[in-house]
């Protein structure tokens, strides 16, 4: 059985879902919500979706969002440059799975877990960062993984930012 609780990066879900949560959490913060949709079928499907990414809400990030937040300023294929991944990432695990959150060092910018444990969604369906099973090249912050939006796996996750005041 999967640890599960506030200590742990959430898995196994589908970008819609990840969308689903961002609007609840907008809706609990007393915010607009960014998505829209005119249909929510099996799986959360959303048909006749729509964002308004302008909005006060919580959103995923898009792609180009995620790898400013990740680099943190730096410039390499790894926020951590040249120093040894295994000290910023959990990866290249086959056996175990993702880790407690903080668990390794954050970028520069203190946002930890950027790469490895789990992959993350961004608004783009694109999975960024790379999860605990990857090898350390596929932790490259260039690096995306295009999925549908109802794929899921235990090695999948997202990260909410607040856009708008």
């Amino acid at each position: 059985a999967k640890a599960v609780g506030d200590s742990f990066p959430v898995s196994n879900v589908s970008w819609y879902d990840a969308i689903l949560f961002a609007n609840e959490l907008s809706k609990v913060l007393g915010l607009d919500t960014a998505y829209s949709y005119t249909s929510r079928g099996a799986g959360n499907k959303l048909g006749g979706f729509r964002t308004d990414a302008f909005v006060s809400a919580v959103r995923l990030p898009s792609r180009e969002e995620w790898e400013y937040a990740a680099r943190a300023g730096s410039t390499g294929n790894y926020y951590w440059g040249t120093s040894p991944a295994k000290n910023y990432a959990q990866y290249n695990r086959l056996t175990d799975s993702y880790q407690k959150v903080a668990q390794k060092q954050p970028n520069a910018w203190g946002i930890y877990d950027v790469s490895g444990n789990v992959s993350e969604w961004t608004a783009d369906t694109a999975l960024c960062g790379g999860d605990w099973t990857s090898v350390a090249k596929d932790l490259a912050l260039k690096n995306e993984e295009k999925k549908l939006p109802d794929y899921t796996s235990m090695t999948t996750g997202f990260r909410v930012i607040r856009t708008g005041e």
